[in-house]
């Protein structure tokens, strides 16, 4: 199992590295200009398809966005055949931004919110407060279509903010979800449905 493992790793590796060489290649015999849209064409969606396929490949779906991210730099980065140097250049420009990002007021605000939130949160379920919550859900939600219902109850209750709507709607409810066999999935959707649409309506948010 652990080979197996490897040898997927390492292929991967190796795909990725050849990658990185023909993507180069189809950059550098691309005409330079500052509209990078006109300048990669359709490589622009490179990106985000990497993303999204490493997410399914690996189930690792923070990694894939970095790799994502990584893919994108490396694009604006390439200069050269010089792989290595447009690599590390990538890198540390994909370093810079995401310290820029996070050192604006408002991303930063948003980050400590959702620590702030998450935290509470996994401190009312160590203390048994989501369990109980769930439970007595649970009584009262005896098919899939109540338990539904429920969850968008919840919802509408937790207007104030889209990211803790979800923060605190989902750990609530998947438990009730999950005994009623109702997909995560589903319970996703339900979440979202009820998360930023009841925020951006709400008279106080």
């Amino acid at each position: 199992m652990e080979m197996n493992r490897n040898l997927k790793i390492g292929l991967i590796v190796a795909i990725s590295v050849i990658a990185l060489f023909v993507l180069s290649l189809l950059i550098t015999n691309a005409p330079a200009g500052d509209d990078n849209a006109v300048r990669f064409g359709i490589l622009t969606l490179l990106p985000p398809l990497v993303a999204i396929a490493l997410a399914f490949i690996t189930k690792e779906t923070i990694l894939s966005l970095f790799i994502g991210v990584f893919v994108g730099e490396f694009m604006v980065s390439v200069n050269d055949l010089n792989i290595i140097s447009s690599a590390i250049n990538a890198f540390l420009a994909m370093g810079t931004q995401i310290i820029s990002c996070m050192a604006d007021p408002w991303n930063a605000g948003i980050i400590l919110q959702c620590l702030l939130i998450g935290g509470i949160i996994q401190l009312v379920t160590k203390m048994g407060g989501a369990k109980a919550l769930a439970d007595e859900f649970a009584k009262r939600a005896d098919t899939p279509r109540k338990a539904q219902l429920f969850t968008e109850l919840l919802g509408l209750c937790v207007f104030f903010d889209d990211y803790a709507n979800s923060l605190i709607v989902g750990p609530i409810m998947r438990p009730v979800m999950d005994k009623l066999h109702v997909s995560r999935e589903k319970l996703a959707f339900v979440v979202d449905a009820t998360a930023a649409p009841v925020a951006g309506i709400a008279i106080i948010s």
